[in-house]
């Protein structure tokens, strides 16, 4: 099997009812995830108990799966599902000496390496690094009270000591005397979190690459945030003409219906290619609110055996 996922972290709204969670990556055993309830208020994360709150359903032909919370252990609406792959950093595939080589066995472990590297690459994405093209950059000898700053060339890191806050204004000296002296001007604080406004991908993956794709309904996503779709974009497995139809409704609607389309006459549409891309989307309803259900239906398709559906959204909440 070949990796054509990228690894990227499941992060959905728990909404006191759904149990069962996919994922798209790739892995090999139950224990290569690990999973989390993040409060949405506080941010504390709980992990969640492997066997004791949730158990694992493996893809057996494609990449992904799901995990599906028991009764007991259902995600609150006021919670974050969080989804990491922590496949081992070890190579469990022993190759003969002077005996039959397999082919499946070579491609497993080149294929489980590539999985590794993806964890990898997606830890180092989330510390704090130099960049590009940077050398001999040395953090300084620890000093107490001190934080690290780059110096006045910035081609070096040092220790700073710490400005302090601005001083109270001092008393008036008796008899009308002047008043004392202002403090010294504390540190700028840090920069605050980016600000709504940025964008986001929901992706959704239509068929196993081996068997055409089949007219119906092919899933459905909840939006765990407002917004507005601002592009959609289709990349197949092969050159096909096809016809993907989205349809939206509110939670307490579920489940979406052909009624509920989105797409008016304009549906995202693969003719005789293999990718299309649409940020006119003429006639399309594209605001999206919290807890939206999104279903996708295939109305057509020729050839195609997989289709990645990209919806591009600009967030408001």
């Amino acid at each position: 099997m070949t990796i054509e996922n990228t690894y990227v972290p499941v992060k959905v709204s728990g909404d006191d009812a759904t149990l069962t969670f996919s994922f798209s990556f790739k892995i090999y055993a139950d224990t290569d995830l690990v999973v989390y309830l993040q409060d949405k208020t506080t941010e504390v994360r709980t992990t969640q108990v492997l066997g004791v709150d949730y158990s694992v359903t493996i893809n057996p032909v494609a990449e992904g799966g799901t995990i599906t919370f028991e009764a007991a252990s259902v995600p609150a609406s006021t919670d974050w599902v969080e989804i990491f792959s922590i496949i081992p950093n070890t190579q469990p595939v022993d190759i003969p000496t002077d005996g039959n080589l397999r082919e499946e066995a070579l491609e497993g472990g080149m294929d489980r390496t590539v999985r590794q590297i993806q964890q990898l690459n997606y830890d180092l994405s989330t510390k704090v690094g130099l960049p590009t093209g940077a050398t001999g950059i040395n953090l300084p000898e620890g000093s107490g009270d001190a934080y690290i700053g780059w110096n006045s060339t910035g081609d070096e890191l040092e220790n700073k000591s710490p400005v302090g806050v601005t001083g109270a204004t001092g008393p008036t000296g008796p008899s009308g005397g002047p008043a004392g002296a202002t403090g010294a001007t504390g540190p700028t604080g840090p920069t605050g979190p980016t600000g709504l406004g940025a964008n986001t991908t929901v992706q959704v993956v239509i068929g196993n690459g081996t068997d055409i794709i089949s007219a119906g309904i092919w899933g459905d996503v909840q939006v765990p945030f407002d917004g507005t779709i601002t592009g959609v974009t289709l990349l197949a497995d092969q050159a096909a003409t096809a016809v993907i139809d989205i349809w939206v409704d509110t939670y307490a609607n579920f489940p979406p219906t052909n009624a509920d389309s989105i797409t008016a006459a304009a549906p995202p549409t693969l003719t005789a290619a293999n990718k299309s891309n649409d940020t006119t989307l003429t006639g399309w309803t594209t605001a999206l609110s919290d807890g939206d259900i999104l279903r996708f239906n295939v109305d057509s398709n020729d050839v195609a055996t997989k289709i990645t559906l990209n919806l591009e959204i600009t967030r408001s909440t």
